[in-house]
């Protein structure tokens, strides 16, 4: 959200969906701390930390920041599409399957290059004011049965685009209104894994 955006929210970033609680905001289960390299006793651990959410490995995503999973593909427990079948295609944004989790690359994680530029975060997983702290990525780990993106009852009402006449200026202008709002049904199904250690 706003507050701790890793830009915040002012006249220059504006990004209308940073009003919302994300999933980094509104993960509950207790936090892994890679504490350097990622391992996969990093993955088991964040796991056993789901609690029953994490018993079906097929329910879960690991969303991965771009430094993350550059450390990801070098496990020998990948399994690329060669392995899996079809199933990764552009369309669906899975890349490679972890202990039977779909592995989604995203610019949306803290990361030396994503949204924005430079957005990783220090060792506790919170973007510092103290700049030279940020050297660290995270991931998370979600199971799909979590989050809800909400439109109102009536559809019509989702996305209205009005449009306005200026005859003077030969000239019209559409304004578009979106109502959505997003949220978790359970806030542990979602574990943070922080404190990674990109690769040099």
């Amino acid at each position: 959200n706003a507050t701790n955006h890793s830009h915040g929210q002012d006249a220059t970033n504006n990004e209308h969906l940073v009003i919302f609680n994300g999933l980094r905001k509104l993960a509950a289960a207790t936090t892994v701390d890679a504490n350097g390299a990622l391992a996969l006793t990093d993955f088991d651990l964040a796991i056993s930390r789901l609690g029953k959410y994490g018993v079906k490995k097929s329910d879960l995503i690991v969303l991965a920041s771009i430094d993350a999973s550059a450390s990801i593909r070098g496990f020998s427990q990948v399994e690329t599409l060669d392995t899996y079948g079809p199933r990764a295609t552009v369309m669906t944004g899975e890349v490679l399957k972890l202990r039977g989790m779909a592995v989604i690359e995203t610019d949306k994680m803290p990361t030396r290059v994503g949204y924005g530029g430079d957005t990783r975060t220090n060792s506790t997983g919170i973007r510092s004011s103290s700049v030279a702290t940020n050297t660290q990525t995270e991931l998370l780990i979600v199971n799909k049965n979590s989050p809800i993106i909400a439109v109102p009852a009536d559809a019509n009402n989702a996305l209205s685009i009005e449009m306005e006449n200026f005859p003077g200026l030969d000239r019209k202008h559409l304004w578009a209104r979106e109502d959505i709002g997003f949220n978790v049904r359970y806030a542990d199904a979602i574990v943070r894994i922080i404190n990674i250690t990109p690769l040099s």
